[in-house]
């Protein structure tokens, strides 16, 4: 089994100590044929198949000895369908390799005392991170005039989307499609789904769970949501896996074969069943949304923040600037020579196939934000993004936006006494990493270390896991969507961090640290927005250190970028 070797090989690599300067390429060039359509790997095949003698293959170009494949998204030019408004974000390579990564760096299969792996706060993390991946989503759909995300329901046997995957497994299988209209089948999984979800409903509504041993564990403020996170992944560390199941993952599989719930016709798994795969689907939010329900159904029992709980001391915001914010789409290059087989080694230094996508991204912007102190602390700075209308046109309130405010960026500050202007670069933010470096690049580097020919160096800069660097921002319109920029500083808990000068977060925010310490940052994930906010005033009016601004985001062609350096 190819792709179960790939998997064990990825995370061994990187879990394992005397792995870590081992550095793999990219999932969507080590298993193309999950990351890119089937009719570009169609092509790939014809291309290697002409050999020497190539002559034509349609859409194909051809520079020196590389190949270069259009690969475009489902309803580029034309779409049929409203959820292929927000393909280019659904099938973009970047965001699901990084679900890729994330779901390699906490499997939910790795028990703690088994393989001495302690995740800190992984349970909690997986909600973060799927929460957040959500209201990325929303954002998407808003900037395409489309609504947000409703959850699905087994009782009204209401109907998923349809969806085309697109997909070709590697022995040549399709990746089964879904018609639109399509109702689940009363099974005996949904039924154990069901069960399952009404007893995580039960431990939340009695403020406790029940261990394997039957003794009582309570879902206190902090530590509840991770032991929530931790049962919903279906983590081999939940407090009682036999009887709280694996809602997350039983729930997919369901998904992924609604078509043959009874595997009766031999159908091959569904995208949802991938984790390469499973965000190219809206069904898979429509599922998590309902997942998000029992999240929220614990966070509507903590209390809401107090001032005090909010406020920092001694510090405001007196105000806050953004660069004009622009977005556009870009040709992207993914390396297809692992898609088709070749007889030696050094056929392959001669086959040059590329898939050649465009791929959203954003015109680098600058924020600033003026902080008055009468301390010097070591301080957190947080910014978020939200909408500011939603699909109706009505503005949200802080009440209601909170749950689709998206991180933007975390960081320490060294707060002086009196006035700071602290000055970011969206390249810096801690919760992106850039794109990978390309296959044939990362061989050529090593072909000529290996011939004395030039040194190579294992970058420790570059992060696996984490955001795509160039998807940072939501699309917007062309005549500019309406968003609100949001900053908070708060105080920063050095006691979860063993070297503050070295404090590297790069994207931490998202991935957290691994196996390697604690989580850096002692408030709950996504906070302030994690909470019901009670009132306007409570919350944002009598807390200085909190700042918004209305912000305009422009979708611009390739044209106008480029005219707008050059003029």
């Amino acid at each position: 089994n190819e792709g179960e070797f790939v998997y064990a090989l990825s995370v061994a690599v990187l879990h394992r100590e005397d792995c870590k300067d081992f550095v793999l390429p990219a999932p969507y060039e080590v298993y193309p044929h999950l990351f890119v359509n089937s009719e570009t790997i169609q092509k790939a095949y014809e291309i290697k198949m002409q050999g020497e003698h190539y002559s034509f293959v349609d859409g194909v170009f051809k520079t020196d000895k590389t190949y270069y494949i259009p690969s475009n998204y489902s309803g580029f030019y034309h779409a049929n369908h409203p959820e292929q408004f927000v393909s280019y974000f659904t099938e973009d390579v970047g965001v699901n390799a990084f679900h890729t990564y994330w779901n390699m760096d906490y499997p939910f299969w790795a028990n703690s005392k088994t393989y001495n792996m302690k995740f800190d706060r992984r349970g909690e993390l997986f909600y973060y991170t799927q929460s957040q991946l959500l209201a990325r989503y929303t954002l998407e759909r808003l900037s395409n005039g489309l609504g947000e995300v409703k959850p699905f329901s087994y009782a009204y046997k209401t109907p998923v989307a349809g969806f085309e995957p697109s997909l070709r497994y590697q022995n040549g299988k399709e990746f089964p499609m879904r018609p639109e209209g399509s109702k689940f089948f009363k099974s005996f999984k949904t039924e154990v789904a069901l069960a399952y979800e009404r007893r995580i409903y039960d431990a939340i509504d009695l403020g406790f769970v029940f261990t394997k041993e039957g003794s009582k564990v309570a879902l206190k403020e902090k530590e509840g949501i991770n032991i929530l996170g931790e049962m919903i992944q279906g983590s081999f560390d939940s407090v009682n896996k036999q009887f709280y199941g694996a809602l997350y993952n039983i729930m997919r599989t369901i998904f992924g074969h609604v078509t043959d719930p009874t595997f009766q016709y031999g159908v091959a798994p569904g995208v949802l069943e991938h984790f390469e795969t499973a965000l190219r689907d809206p069904a898979y939010y429509s599922m998590y949304k309902r997942i998000e329900y029992l999240f929220s159904s614990f966070k509507e029992n903590l209390p809401h923040y107090t001032t005090d709980e909010l406020v920092y001391p001694g510090v405001k915001i007196e105000s806050l600037e953004v660069e004009k914010l622009i977005t556009f789409f870009d040709n992207f290059d993914i390396d297809l020579d692992n898609a088709v087989d070749v007889g030696t080694i050094e056929d392959g230094e001669f086959v040059n196939i590329q898939a050649r996508q465009s791929r959203l991204n954003h015109k680098a912007f600058t924020y600033k934000i003026k902080v008055a102190s009468d301390k010097a602390a070591t301080s957190m700075v947080r910014v978020f993004l939200g909408p500011k209308y939603d699909s109706f046109g009505k503005e949200f309130t802080f009440k209601t936006v909170r749950e689709y405010m998206v991180e933007l960026d975390r960081f320490t500050y060294q707060l002086s006494a009196g006035s700071n202007l602290i000055e970011r670069n969206s390249r810096d933010s801690s919760v992106t990493v850039e794109d990978k470096t390309a296959y044939r690049q990362l061989f050529n580097q090593v072909e000529k270390a290996l011939a004395g020919e030039a040194p190579f160096y294992v970058d420790e800069t570059e992060r696996h896991c984490g955001w795509p660097a160039r998807l940072l921002l939501p699309k917007g319109n062309k005549y500019g969507m309406a968003f609100r920029f949001f900053v908070m500083v708060t105080p920063f808990d050095e006691k979860r961090v063993t070297d503050l000068k070295h404090l590297d977060f790069t994207s931490m925010p998202y991935c957290g640290v691994g196996k390697h310490g604690l989580y850096p940052d002692s408030y709950p994930m996504g906070y302030p927005f994690d909470r019901e906010i009670k009132s306007f005033d409570e919350f944002y009016t009598s807390t200085p250190n909190m700042h918004y601004e209305d912000v305009m985001i422009f979708h611009k062609t390739n044209t106008e970028v480029n005219a707008a350096l050059y003029h």
